[in-house]
């Protein structure tokens, strides 16, 4: 899902429920930048800075 995605899905929602589109759009943007940064680890692993990786995972 795209960020939008996101938006589009968040108006429509919000036009049903009213005024939670921000929430959604928010909760929608975080999770897509924790997913961003799950990508990340795994390429760092494979670009063999597994010490880094550790670290980033760890935290």
């Amino acid at each position: 899902m795209t960020i939008s995605e996101c938006i589009v899905c968040g108006l429509i929602i919000a036009g049903k429920i009213g005024g939670l589109t921000l929430l959604v759009v928010l909760t929608c943007a975080v999770a897509k930048f924790h997913i961003f940064n799950f990508e990340s680890a795994i390429w760092q692993v494979q670009a063999g800075e597994v010490g880094k990786s550790a670290d980033f995972i760890g935290a």
